[in-house]
């Protein structure tokens, strides 16, 4: 059975979602990663210079409980894991941004 990843980012908030579902079950992208302004040199006054998702790296050890978790949460297998951190690193790499103030 495919995964089915849904994710529909705000309008004007793009760089958080109104929907998240994993397989049909609500899920949170920081289980997954965080995001991060990658260029706060060039960022607008009340903005991001280039905000985007970051996935974290489930190779590491202290990490490797929470990607068991993550397959226990969702009923997913690690090849799945990192296919929705790409899928997040696609929806969520907002670049510059100045919708907040």
């Amino acid at each position: 059975m495919a995964i089915n990843i849904e994710i529909i980012p705000y309008n004007a908030f793009p760089c958080n979602h109104k929907v998240f579902k994993i397989n049909g079950i609500d899920a949170d992208k920081n289980d997954f990663g965080y995001m991060e302004d990658v260029d706060l040199e060039h960022r607008p006054d009340y903005g991001c210079g280039d905000y985007k998702f970051i996935p974290y790296n489930f190779e590491e050890e202290d990490r490797k409980y929470e990607l068991m978790s993550l397959k226990s949460k969702y009923g997913i297998d690690e090849c799945e894991i990192y296919e929705i951190q790409c899928r997040l690193s696609d929806e969520f790499h907002v670049g510059c941004c100045s919708w907040c103030s």
